[in-house]
């Protein structure tokens, strides 16, 4: 397959605060493979200051002296064919693998989805998201209810615990049928986290993410019922295996792990010992985004892609469209890439 490369810089609504890094813009680069007979796929190199190791630099240099010399027709022959690029960056083995992909679901005539897993899905469920002071919940969460959310991801670990348990238990009372899912981003020292999991014992709050600082230890005593979930964790190559449990979701964002091939291991690794993988954005553009969608709905599952609403503006027309809690993955499949 012959590889070209599309720059790409893209407008936020406002800009984010990231790890030290104050985004104005999102930057990256399309990756672009077609098949000897003609079928095309995309990927996305978008390294996240803050977060990837390589810059947007380093991904275009080792992306423009990549040559891809292989057109799978099965996941078996893509995971051999991984092996070859396995030194690429995180982000642009998720930009390879995502175009080779997409070009062989084309030339099979099938879906990402239905290429990948044998069965195709027209949405992918995806969750709401609060930023906004504890005070703000009930309103907020009622609201993304209302829009058709039955899943929301607060950020806590910002404000003082009491005010936050509070602003909780006032969202849950706001929308009883709403599960929750908790991003503390590492903000508590153990016996903070345990105080504050002590607390939520009994509400529909499926996780909290990343709660402790500095790292994966988990304190005696955590409460039964009260799930961990790892992000960053993941990145740092802790074993699976010897998570559980507590920990039972694992968020897996493949520009940051390093491709599709993967983050199908998780997904097989994660079933094994009876957790789950919910698939999250690093602020893509709308390519990484879809593609993200298909390896959601392929594995089942609520989708943390909400960070694409920050984009004022896509590669992608038209636009991808989140809308009631879901994206329209049969609309999405018809976007096509700004030239």
């Amino acid at each position: 397959m012959k590889l070209h490369l599309q720059p790409y810089s893209l407008r936020l609504h406002t800009p984010i605060s990231l790890g030290g890094w104050k985004l104005n813009e999102r930057a990256g680069v399309l990756a672009r493979v077609e098949t000897k007979s003609g079928a095309v796929g995309w990927g996305d190199a978008a390294p996240l200051p803050g977060f990837s190791r390589e810059s947007l630099e380093e991904v275009h240099a080792e992306l423009t002296a990549l040559v891809v010399d292989c057109e799978p027709r099965s996941v078996l022959e893509l995971r051999a064919w991984s092996e070859s690029i396995k030194n690429l960056t995180p982000s642009s083995r998720f930009a390879v693998e995502s175009a080779v992909v997409s070009a062989s679901a084309a030339e099979a005539e099938k879906s990402v989805s239905e290429w990948l897993f044998g069965g195709t899905a027209d949405t992918c469920e995806v969750n709401g998201l609060i930023v906004e002071a504890p005070e703000l919940w009930a309103e907020r969460t009622r609201a993304l209810a209302s829009e058709g959310f039955s899943v929301v991801k607060i950020k806590v670990g910002r404000f003082p615990s009491a005010h936050e348990l509070a602003g909780l238990r006032a969202a849950v009372a706001a929308a009883p049928d709403v599960r929750f899912r908790l991003d503390a981003n590492r903000a508590w020292i153990s016996l903070t986290a345990r105080a504050f999991a002590t607390e939520i014992v009994g509400l529909p709050v499926e996780y909290i993410e990343e709660p402790f600082e500095g790292g994966h230890g988990i304190p005696r005593g955590w409460p039964e019922g009260v799930s961990i979930a790892w992000d960053e964790t993941l990145q740092e190559g802790v074993d699976l295996m010897s998570a559980h449990p507590p920990v039972r979701t694992w968020v897996v964002k493949p520009t940051l792990l390093g491709g599709i091939v993967r983050c199908l291991a998780l997904v097989e690794r994660a079933k094994e010992i009876g957790g789950q993988v919910v698939f999250s954005s690093a602020y893509e553009s709308g390519v990484g985004v879809r593609m993200l969608a298909e390896l959601a709905a392929g594995t089942g599952g609520v989708a943390g892609l909400d960070a694409y609403r920050a984009l004022a503006e896509d590669v992608l027309e038209p636009q991808l469209k989140i809308s009631g809690g879901r994206l329209d993955l049969t609309a999405a499949r018809r976007s096509v890439v700004k030239q």
